[in-house]
């Protein structure tokens, strides 16, 4: 029994260390600019995970077997691929990072406020040394040069990323808040909440923070649900945003919000553009996609360098092309009936 609980925890830890190879920035070293290859470590770690618990996970894998089609598929791109070898590296990754997602969400299933309060203030440590970063060495953590005007990236490289992590950091926060017992713990969730709100403000990553909002909104309704001055508060400050939306239109044409936010609104930031490239490239190969390699034979074909869509159902149709998506849309089918 407690080896099986050491190896839980030895799988969380593992998830939190690749949640955080998404997002620390590591700088380019040695004569060949290489970054340090820290998915190498993980996929190690992921692999050795998967092998000493193939028996436990075998019954999980059989009840969802289709979830291994879309690694398969993606081994089957590399046919007609620009970079058949970045696909087949592509490939390994997806599997090896699925039976990881299997093994925290057996986790996960048995011991949910132990697996949120870990992660959760593994990501709180993580937003934490983005704020040390930059409140003492700014020059690194602040970004003045890329935006018109400073913002705040913290151990990322990108405020966008650093605006994700603090997300899931509320969302980890809120989720603990929602399932503590003990007040320390409740004001420990408070305290993540508010630290991850602050430096999402300094990162002005406009999706994250209206992603946050949103969760805020659920985890207000959830915490609650019985208390009625709660739910007349919640309701009349929905109707206030939309008392301002319908007799102030003027407050929500698309200038005044560029003007407001700094970002240009008519665009979505250049977003639009990326997309029209994504449709003409899912034209040209609407049934199996271009390959799920770093885009060169996209970037070749349209005359433009990419690198991404900004938008994952995009990439995952331009990449995958219909098999892909349709691949994607019975998953999400499946799941939902399970739920329901």
């Amino acid at each position: 029994m407690l080896l099986q609980q050491k190896f839980e925890f030895l799988i969380i830890i593992t998830f939190c260390l690749f949640l955080a190879s998404g997002f620390i920035f590591t700088p380019e070293v040695g004569v060949g600019g290489e970054r340090f290859p820290f998915h190498r470590y993980l996929i190690v770690m992921e692999a050795f995970l998967f092998v000493a618990n193939f028996r436990r996970l075998l019954p999980l894998l059989q009840r969802n077997a289709l979830v291994l089609l879309l690694p398969i598929y993606v081994l089957v791109t590399s046919l007609w691929a620009f970079e058949s070898v970045m696909v087949w590296k592509n490939a390994i990754f997806l599997f090896i990072s699925l039976m990881l997602g299997v093994q925290v969400a057996a986790v996960y299933a048995r011991k949910p406020v132990l697996f949120i309060w870990v992660v959760g203030m593994f990501l709180g440590l993580l937003v934490i040394s983005s704020f040390l970063l930059v409140y003492f060495v700014s020059n690194v953590g602040i970004d003045i040069e890329r935006f018109g005007r400073p913002r705040w990236v913290g151990i990322t490289d990108h405020p966008n990323k650093l605006g994700v992590l603090c997300m899931l950091c509320i969302w980890f926060g809120l989720a603990f808040l929602i399932l503590a017992k003990s007040i320390i713990s409740k004001f420990t969730a408070i305290g993540l909440i508010l630290v991850s709100g602050l430096v999402l403000a300094g990162a002005d990553s406009k999706t994250s923070i209206i992603a946050s909002l949103l969760l805020c909104l659920s985890a207000w309704y959830i915490l609650f649900i019985k208390n009625r001055v709660a739910k007349i508060l919640l309701l009349f400050a929905l109707l206030t945003v939309f008392s301002l939306a319908t007799f102030n239109l003027d407050l929500f044409k698309v200038e005044n919000i560029s003007e407001v936010t700094g970002r240009d609104i008519t665009t979505l930031t250049g977003r639009t553009t990326l997309w029209r490239y994504a449709i003409e490239a899912i034209v040209a190969r609407p049934i199996g996609g271009w390959g799920f390699d770093k885009l060169g034979g996209i970037s070749s074909h349209l005359g433009v360098e990419m690198s991404h869509f900004h938008n994952g159902y995009l990439q995952l149709f331009v990449q995958g092309g219909i098999v892909a998506l349709m691949l994607l849309i019975i998953f999400a089918v499946l799941v939902f009936k399970r739920l329901v």
